[in-house]
């Protein structure tokens, strides 16, 4: 048959050859690409159905366009021949695959399963379309692993023309695969046949064994109805009970009990590639042709816990807050910083009042040792009094007995440099009276030196317990309501470095908590 001339096509050789047709592989002249020619036998000609068939499968498959369906490109009749022209795949089939095997791994027919179900979810969704003879060898696989689907029957449910309805009623597809609605007969036959057919397609990859493959066609088809094959995870081991379940759900006699669509098929093979079982419902025992005998494994009992590794026991932790209440984890350096900041104000402040506290302190100090109620040295920042004139000193007594050394170590002498003997002081004269108006002065000046000296402690106490406004406050409401006072110009100076140190310790306050963040 190599001898037939197709116009515009230039015959290359014969690829194939099935009980309808023979395909060719040719050279298109116009575009010079290579294809494929399916030309009905001659003796099929004058056979209604057939020419039905051939003619509808054409017009059908022409409205597809998919990745996993053989694309149709023209059809036609020259010279006697009726013919059309598809796309040539490099391609071997599954039935020469699982020829070359013996049986596919379950990973591999899962994958074909996701393959043909998609193409054929496509076809059903896009024309109606019906395959209606799945089987190994209408499968190809191409040079780059994609799977594709040839040969439909043509039967459409939305064809309605005599040669749709003359196809309806004859038997199509292939007695090992058939569907039992397509063995009784039915006209209303759906895509349902399809899943059939695609499990019983499933159940020859994994096993090796062709469904029902000691029957006749007559018997094979019979056993459609009532027959049962032997589960495919007792033929192979390496067969997974779930794929065992989703064949056998996908077998149902039954078309109302089936899986029922191909969403539901895909969802199946997606799971069980996940390693779980199909999706309920699963079939009732005894509704499918799949026989199942291989149970899944009862689960695992829980492990027991492994014994605690001896450890001292740790030091009891603090209940965990709530997850919305967690609180962010602290920065080790806040501690530090603040500390650091409270030192050096307390510090701060103890160079800014000592000055004025120690002379004080010296001054009660000195006059309680000399026997004097209340002596009060000068304000340090006043005016200090004009100096006495420096007294003549008289003449060195020569008789004089230097007093015995005190049992207690006297401060050390200030150091002198080049300076001449010091004559002896004069004796102690009696004290005069104080002049009244001295001593109403001195009264003041004490008076003013025990205020300052009072709001110089209670600010430092503020300032130690970290509390400086209070001590800003503190200070300046007395400043405020003590206009023109002496002792005004220094508490305006404290507080002045007061409010600096309070600027500090609030820019490491501020740096602690970005930190800490």
């Amino acid at each position: 048959m190599l001898n037939i001339e197709i116009p515009g096509y230039e015959i290359l050789e014969k690829v194939g050859d099935g009980a309808m047709g023979v395909v060719f592989k040719a050279r298109q002249r116009s575009l010079d690409r290579i294809v494929a020619v399916k030309v009905l036998r001659p003796e099929l000609a004058t056979d209604p159905t057939a020419m039905a068939q051939f003619r509808l499968e054409a017009n059908s498959v022409a409205m597809l366009k998919h990745s996993n369906i053989l694309m149709l490109h023209e059809a036609g009749q020259s010279n006697g021949l009726n013919y059309f022209i598809m796309e040539y795949v490099a391609a071997y089939s599954v039935a020469s695959w699982l020829a070359r095997k013996g049986v596919l791994s379950e990973a591999d027919a899962l994958t074909i399963a996701d393959s043909v179900a998609r193409a054929l979810q496509y076809a059903w969704d896009k024309a109606g379309l019906i395959h209606c003879d799945l089987k190994p060898g209408n499968i190809l696989v191409d040079e780059d692993g994609i799977i594709k689907i040839a040969d439909f029957s043509g039967i459409s449910r939305s064809n309605l023309s005599a040669e749709a309805q003359l196809l309806r009623e004859v038997m199509i597809g292939t007695p090992n695969y058939m569907s039992p609605e397509q063995v009784r007969g039915i006209e209303a036959i759906d895509f349902r046949v399809d899943i059939y057919s695609l499990g019983a397609l499933l159940y020859h990859l994994v096993t090796g064994v062709l469904p029902f493959e000691h029957c006749t066609e007559a018997e094979a088809m019979q056993q459609q109805i009532d027959g049962k094959l032997t589960d495919p995870a007792e033929l192979n081991p390496a067969v997974s009970v779930n794929f065992s379940m989703m064949i056998e759900k996908m077998m149902v006699k039954d078309r109302e009990q089936r899986t029922a669509g191909w969403d539901a098929v895909l969802a199946d093979i997606t799971n069980v590639r996940a390693g779980n079982p199909p999706f309920p419902p699963l079939a009732h025992p005894g509704a499918s042709t799949i026989l199942r005998t291989v149970q899944p494994p009862p689960p695992e009992p829980p492990r027991p816990k492994a014994p605690p590794v001896f450890a001292p026991p740790a030091p009891a932790a603090a209940p965990a807050p709530l997850p919305s209440t967690v609180p962010r984890p602290k920065s080790k350096k806040l501690p530090v910083l603040i500390t650091a900041a409270v030192a050096l104000v307390i510090a701060d402040v103890l160079l800014l009042f000592w000055p004025r506290i120690v002379p004080l302190w010296k001054g009660i100090r000195a006059d309680r040792e000399a026997g004097i109620a209340e002596p009060l040295p000068p304000l340090p920042l006043e005016t200090p009094a004009a100096k006495p004139e420096p007294v003549q000193p008289a003449p060195v007594a020569t008789n004089l007995v230097t007093p015995p050394t005190a049992t207690t170590n006297p401060p050390p002498p200030p150091a002198v440099t080049n300076v001449a003997p010091q004559p002896a002081p004069p004796p102690m004269q009696p004290v005069p009276e104080t002049d009244p108006a001295i001593a109403a002065g001195e009264a003041r000046r004490a008076e003013n030196l025990r205020t300052h000296l009072k709001l110089l402690q209670s600010a430092m106490a503020e300032c130690t317990r970290r509390n400086y406004n209070g001590a800003i406050t503190l200070l300046s409401d007395w400043s405020n309501a003590n206009t023109g006072h002496p002792n005004q110009p220094l508490i305006e100076t404290e507080l002045t470095r007061i409010r600096s140190i309070v600027a500090l310790y609030q820019m490491l306050e501020s740096n602690s908590r970005s930190l800490s963040g």
